[in-house]
């Protein structure tokens, strides 16, 4: 009887917290009609990505270069930054999609975002490279070096055009996992170690920290030629009444290349 209850409880918590934050989103949106002119930057996005955007573990609060940009642009144009509480990533897509949030905090350019969004100037690059294991490594200087092998990526995620094509040619050569900090050891790591996948593909940054975290960071190695080199920029939605915003947003971007706020902010997350 008592592990009866406890599910209900815990159910009508999470029924809280879903009802919460669909209130807070409606009262945002009806916020913005009202007025008729973008009020506030509703701002969504990664949630696990260093150094681009993550949930700081002590303090639950969002933290990285994208959040920290957003606060200055906020800044400059003279409009509060909203945060949402941390989202799966398809979800703030969908979200930023049809204007319920008005931005993604960080995100890689393709084909098929291109027609949904709008992207800002870039304003950070990242490299994408191939994991393995430090036993079974290979020869990898171009991405038909990675056929006839088992490979990992993170659920939903996107590494240049290029590679996309190339997964979506070799399908049953890929696996797609969820690969934040909770699971990466499980569904990442493990799989490697006892001979089920190859590689995985990740940002360089993002997997040396997550091998740091489970602390097996002398097992696995990141193989020399990257994946890809790509831009990280916010995307924009094209359905919110802050989408007229995307040319002073591009401004003031420039203004923190010009002045060095932006490198002050990278600065701050290198290790």
């Amino acid at each position: 009887m008592t592990a009866c209850f406890n599910r209900f409880s815990y159910c009508l918590k999470y029924i809280r917290v879903i009802l919460l934050l669909a209130l807070i989103i409606c009262g945002f949106a009806v916020s913005a009609s009202v007025t008729g002119s973008c009020q506030e930057l509703r701002v969504g996005g990664p949630i696990s990505w260093w150094p681009i955007g993550y949930v700081n573990e002590q303090t639950d609060q969002a933290e990285g270069v994208s959040f920290e940009l957003l606060e200055y642009i906020g800044e400059q144009l003279n409009l509060p930054i909203w945060v949402a509480p941390p989202l799966p990533w398809k979800r703030v897509l969908k979200m930023v999609e049809v204007g319920q949030l008005d931005v993604v905090s960080g995100a890689y350019k393709t084909e098929q975002r291109s027609a949904l969004f709008q992207y800002s100037a870039p304003y950070y690059r990242n490299e994408i490279r191939v994991f393995v294991h430090k036993d079974r490594p290979f020869v990898f200087e171009k991405l038909e070096h990675l056929k006839g092998r088992v490979g990992l990526k993170p659920l939903g995620g996107s590494y240049g055009q290029a590679f996309d094509s190339f997964v979506a040619e070799n399908k049953s050569s890929f696996v797609s996992v969820a690969a934040h900090k909770a699971t990466f050891e499980v569904n990442v790591l493990r799989p490697l170690i006892e001979g089920l996948a190859d590689y995985f593909v990740l940002d360089y940054q993002d997997g040396l920290l997550f091998l740091q975290k489970s602390g097996l960071q002398d097992e696995f190695i990141a193989l020399p030629h990257p994946v890809a080199v790509l831009d990280v920029h916010l995307l924009l939605s094209r359905h919110s009444w802050c989408a007229s915003l995307l040319a002073e947003i591009n401004q003031v971007i420039a203004l923190a290349k010009r002045n060095g706020i932006l490198a002050n902010i990278i600065a701050g997350y290198s290790r």
